[in-house]
Formats: C-alpha cells, sequence, structure tokens
C-alpha cells in the first residue's frame, strides 16, 4: 500500500516474499518472541513481551490480501494510489498480467 500511495504500481517480486520466523530468529540471537497467526493470541504475545527482561519481537502472521489505511487519506495519497491504478492498467493492456 505505501507503494501504491507513494506512486509506484504493483510489483509481485517486490511484496510476495516468504519470510523467516522472526521469534525463531530472536532466540538464536539472544532476545525471545512468539509467533501470532490467530487474532486471539494477540493480547498474550504482548504480555509476555512486556514480562520479558530480554529483547522481544511479536511475530504477527497477517493476511496478504489485507488493505491497511491510515486513519487520514490526505489528497497526496489519494492521487498516487489512483495515478498507480492507471499505471497498472496501462501494464496489464501491454500484456502484464500479473497487475490483473
Amino acid at each position: 500500500m505505501e507503494m501504491e500511495v507513494s506512486g509506484y504500481a504493483y510489483n509481485r517480486d517486490a511484496i510476495h516474499l516468504l519470510n523467516p520466523d522472526f521469534a525463531e530468529y530472536a532466540k538464536i540471537f539472544g532476545g525471545d518472541g512468539i509467533r501470532v497467526e490467530k487474532a486471539v493470541d494477540v493480547l498474550p504475545a504482548i504480555k509476555a513481551a512486556i514480562a520479558s527482561p530480554r529483547p522481544f519481537i511479536i511475530d504477527a502472521i497477517v493476511s496478504l490480501g489485507e488493505c491497511v489505511m491510515p486513519p487520514h487519506v490526505t489528497v497526496e495519497q489519494a492521487w498516487g494510489f489512483g495515478m498507480v491504478k492507471i499505471k497498472e492498467g496501462i501494464l496489464g493492456l501491454k500484456g502484464d498480467h500479473a497487475q490483473w
């Protein structure tokens, strides 16, 4: 979403990455962490982070299709988002069907 409101066209290769388990990564380096995959587990994870004496990472897994919106949309953000949709349409018409 940040790329789109800045006017950059959708780039599947830039956003469809496989992330490691950051909670396990934190533990390897002496910190602590927990991986959260369900919304019901967020509050217990936050409590665990607060109680931890070590640096703590909450690795929250979210839906790829979730569209996050800022609390206030500026004219510049709306303009950038609109322009990127036009660019995506042009790319799609030129044959880049990953845009669709």
